[in-house]
């Protein structure tokens, strides 16, 4: 199937994504730490704000299946140059790190440890486990561009499989008593839940030219309001529930899924914005990859001059490492070799 150059809604859904991680990251300090529940007004607006994040990766797995499932041709040598691409800035930042901790003699482990460890949560750079969790998620590319291409009914028999795997973990989660079950699997490997919101995406990717979705506009956009709605809530109430206060562990929650497949098929059907609606969002999105990299340096800066409480220094921290991060890829973006940090 053929695609426009550029699909002004995916962009739109990569800027959503690249803000919301931004939310969670900044937000969740303001509302919960040490193991304490806090209580307040201001705290809940907190949590609405962090749990409003909680769209960030699934979409960004979405958007990613979306393109790549369905591409024409597909070969293990365009798997491998995709990879490269992605462990370029891993590799870069973790020496930058690694040099700088030589310099301050603060050195706990080697750089190719370090390295790695990146990949799986841990480290300077734990966010670069959703990298690694894309590396898979590549890897697997082949496999489910060559299913679709086959059969469509065994591409969606294999995607039921993996969201009822996801259901029933977080069903268990909610009869059991005990912790999430995801607790004991890290983020990277949480493939069930991964390759849910991949396949997704590339199934919509599939059949968004065979169905008339633009019929739909108007109830999507009331659907995507009223979703959002239900999610909030349950993602208050459910912080009890589970006795766990993370987004992480809502994501293979059915309300939550549907919330998201809403949002990327609103976003999606988005036909055009004003020309320089337009150009912002696909200037952010552009430099979404290098954002998410560098909103996590960004955000220890900030914690070094904020008091993380109460709603108004959350919104301003909000803004201010998202503003900051995207101004600091901008600059980098422009610099011969070195903008492979921050490109993708």
């Amino acid at each position: 199937m053929k695609y426009k150059k550029r699909i002004v809604g995916i962009d739109l859904i990569k800027v959503m994504a690249c803000f919301g991680v931004i939310m969670l990251h900044v937000s969740m300090p303001f509302f919960y730490s040490d193991e304490i529940f806090k209580t307040g007004d201001t705290i809940l607006l907190s949590k609405i704000i962090y749990y409003l994040g909680t769209c960030a990766v699934p979409l960004f797995f979405m958007a990613n299946g979306f393109f790549l499932i369905n591409r024409a041709k597909m070969s293990l040598n365009y798997i491998l140059k995709k990879i490269g691409l992605i462990m370029i800035p891993v590799l870069g930042w973790n020496l930058v790190i690694f040099i700088l901790k030589m310099i301050l003699k603060k050195n706990e482990s080697g750089y190719i440890v370090s390295t790695v460890e990146s990949l799986i949560q841990k480290g300077f750079f734990f966010q670069f486990w959703f990298l690694g969790a894309l590396i898979i998620m590549l890897m697997l590319v082949p496999i489910l561009n060559s299913v679709m291409k086959k059969s469509i009914k065994v591409f969606v028999i294999i995607l039921v499989i993996f969201l009822l795997i996801s259901w029933g973990i977080d069903f268990y989660n909610h009869i059991s008593g005990n912790v999430p079950l995801q607790k004991n699997v890290i983020q990277t490997f949480r493939i069930w839940t991964w390759l849910s919101y991949y396949m997704t995406g590339g199934l919509i990717g599939n059949i968004i030219k065979k169905i008339n979705f633009g019929s739909l506009k108007k109830t999507l956009k009331y659907a995507t309001i009223a979703t959002t709605i239900l999610m909030i809530i349950y993602s208050i109430f459910n912080i009890k529930w589970i006795s766990n206060p993370y987004a992480e562990y809502n994501y293979d929650n059915i309300l939550i899924f549907v919330w998201i497949v809403v949002i990327f098929l609103t976003c999606v059907n988005i036909e055009q914005f004003s020309e320089y609606k337009t150009k912002v969002i696909e200037s952010i999105s552009k430099y979404s990859f290098g954002i998410y990299i560098v909103h996590v340096i960004v955000l220890k800066i900030f914690e070094k001059i904020f008091t993380f409480d109460g709603i108004l220094t959350n919104l301003v921290a909000v803004m201010g490492v998202f503003l900051v991060s995207w101004l600091i890829t901008f600059v980098i973006a422009k610099i011969p070799y070195v903008n492979k940090l921050v490109v993708f």
